[in-house]
């Protein structure tokens, strides 16, 4: 509810954007990473939440409010708990770490975090596996909604889970599911956690 933008524009005397980091890295992936090549790229980072950025023609989809981009909070056919948005069955609170962190509670594992979650996933425990395998079975879905509404090239993949080890494999493989116009190509960030730095930057 605080207008930065109108602060910021008062206080520096110069036109100011701004955009979430998942527009930011995706803007960056788009000029310096593996995106350069593609017309339409979407990224997602998976990590304490769900953040999504396009790009078309390399410039950010962004809007004044800074909503625009923000595909964590569509729903999803497998979400049912409240989000931090104040929606129900969004993306983010089925997939996201903390979701995560929140569906192991809810089997009886309390304040587990999401590379827990993954330490035990590696290590074949039943109720981590399910946990991962929802969370990477419904961004496949918002993968697939992504293709469907900006007819997207590339999706890349940041963030601490969507970087994890095997985590884009189980995207990949759930995403094949779906009918073959919704699927897309996936890859990892090349630009890591500096994606976002130097989308604004640019």
């Amino acid at each position: 509810k605080i207008p930065l933008k109108k602060i910021f524009n008062n206080k520096f005397k110069v036109e100011i954007k701004i955009m979430n980091d998942a527009s930011a890295a995706c803007f960056g992936e788009s000029i310096y990473g593996k995106g350069r090549k593609f017309k339409r790229v979407g990224y997602i980072t998976v990590s304490t939440g769900i953040g999504v950025g396009i790009t078309i023609e390399k410039k950010p989809f962004i809007s004044d409010s800074g909503l625009a981009g923000h595909l964590g909070f569509l729903t999803s056919s497998l979400g049912k708990m409240k989000c931090g948005s104040g929606r129900t069955g969004t993306f983010e609170s089925i997939a996201s770490g903390k979701a995560m962190s929140k569906i192991a509670s809810q089997k009886g594992y309390k304040n587990k975090t999401a590379k827990e979650i993954f330490d035990n996933y590696f290590q074949n425990k039943k109720w981590a596996k399910e946990i991962v395998n929802l969370s990477a079975k419904s961004v496949s879905e918002l993968c697939a909604n992504l293709k469907a509404i900006y007819d997207i090239d590339v999706i890349i993949f940041g963030g601490s889970i969507g970087m994890a080890k095997g985590y884009i494999q189980l995207v990949k493989k759930n995403l094949k599911k779906e009918p073959k116009l919704f699927q897309v190509r996936l890859i990892k960030s090349s630009l890591g956690i500096k994606a976002a730095k130097m989308g604004v930057l640019i």
